[in-house]
């Protein structure tokens, strides 16, 4: 082996650290964002020396122009610093997609290992996550902020039931994809059971429904007696759970409920340690959507959108516009974010950015429930559009779309898929 060969296979080898990719997500946004920005730069590097072409697909084309999008409402920012920040480096993520295409293409990064890796490190989480709910600590002495809350090993963040949740759509595509080893099964059903578990321990309630609504969803779409009967048990059994503890039952079921009518303040710290099963006042009007602080995050959206309908404030600037008098409701109208990506871009980036999500999620959900199922699409197919149909999902609040330790677990799965898709000949029909 020649030097220069030597050398340029030492440099496609360092991009084998997109294996610790899933694992660092759970240290914070900076080791994970700092692994996608180096790596993305060595890509670059890669691909210019070795001239590899750019794939001629709709996909991408799709992302540059939204992310001109993002650089004109930038430019007509009401402060184009901070828009610039998040609109510039948004780029990198594309590359990252790319990357782990041609890096799984060129025979660097296997299915399997991957496969691997996710479903070990949701079994580590969901075991974690589970010894904090039973003894109040997890393995490493951390004790969640919130009583209401489990945190698990991300301490003092409560992401741990939308982590995970956001990892399941693609073990399943994984799972379909990767040769069969031996203890697969096994190990793919434990990963699974311990999940769904420890999402609904976690308190996250977006998570949970989100949950439920694919396991319900995946039922409708491999509709059959037995996995009928499946998903029942398993809904029983997740509703028991919370029915026979009193904080799960006042988080998900009864702060759900009461948030579309009244305020939560009745939902306090101290009345939910003591374990007190709240009682709930006769609503007969809804006053909310979601919850008041939601409501008003809503309405603070839509008085900017109002403002800007088609450019935004620009992106990530709504910490800053919503305490303008002309916007500022009370001081629950104030936040980094929305919590809504539809929300978020219609403020931010005005008619222009939101109508590119919203297009993505239309047709999206056209191939899910229409397309798809007369074409009798491979299993496959339906866990890829499921996990964007989720993902997009404009009914459930969200985080900030533009976060970066977000922005990397949404589009992390989309090489994998890309790689499918452009070779979908060598995988069996399943």
């Amino acid at each position: 082996m020649t030097f220069t060969k030597l050398r340029g296979k030492l440099n496609i080898n360092v991009f084998k650290l997109y294996y610790l990719l899933p694992f660092l997500l759970v240290t914070g946004p900076f080791l994970a964002d700092l692994l996608v920005t180096i790596s993305s730069i060595f890509f670059i590097i890669y691909f210019t020396l070795y001239k590899e072409k750019i794939l001629k697909i709709s996909w991408i084309f799709y992302f540059i122009l939204f992310y001109f999008i993002l650089i004109l409402t930038s430019i007509f920012s009401i402060s184009s610093s901070i828009s610039f920040k998040s609109s510039i480096p948004y780029l990198r993520f594309l590359i990252m997609v790319l990357s782990i295409y041609y890096l799984i293409d060129k025979k660097v990064l296997k299915l399997s290992t991957f496969y691997f890796c996710i479903i070990s490190l949701i079994i580590i989480l969901s075991a974690d996550g589970l010894f904090q709910f039973i003894t109040g600590k997890n393995i490493l002495g951390f004790k969640s902020p919130l009583v209401y809350r489990i945190t698990g090993l991300f301490n003092e963040k409560a992401v741990l039931g939308n982590f995970i949740f956001k990892l399941i759509p693609f073990i399943f595509f994984l799972h379909l994809v990767t040769k069969d080893f031996m203890f697969k099964k096994y190990l793919f059903f434990i990963c699974l059971i311990f999940s769904v578990v420890a999402i609904t321990i976690s308190g996250d309630r977006s998570a949970f429904f989100l949950l439920i609504f694919f396991i319900i969803l995946t039922c409708l779409i491999f509709f059959s007696k037995k996995n009928l009967l499946i998903t029942f048990i398993v809904l029983s059994l997740i509703f028991l759970l919370i029915l026979k503890n009193e904080i799960l039952k006042n988080r998900i079921i009864f702060m759900t409920y009461v948030g579309f009518f009244n305020t939560l303040e009745m939902f306090s710290h101290e009345k939910i340690d003591k374990k007190i099963n709240i009682e709930k006042k006769n609503n007969t009007k809804i006053h909310f959507y979601i919850s008041d602080d939601h409501h008003n995050h809503m309405l603070t959206a839509i008085n900017i959108f109002k403002e800007y309908p088609l450019l935004g404030s620009g992106p990530n600037t709504y910490r800053i516009i919503c305490r303008d008098e002309r916007f500022f409701i009370k001081e629950n109208s104030c936040t980094t974010h929305p919590h809504n990506y539809y929300l978020q871009l219609l403020s931010e980036t005005g008619l222009l950015g939101f109508i590119f999500l919203l297009i993505l999620f239309l047709k999206t959900s056209y191939y899910l429930f229409i397309k798809c199922p007369f074409l009798q699409t491979k299993k496959i197919d339906y866990f890829i559009y499921v996990n964007i149909f989720l993902l997009l999902l404009p009914v459930l609040p969200n985080g900030n779309f533009f976060n970066n330790w977000l922005s990397i677990i949404n589009f992390l799965p989309f090489g994998f898929y890309l790689y499918y898709f452009k070779n979908k000949a060598q995988f069996k029909s399943k």
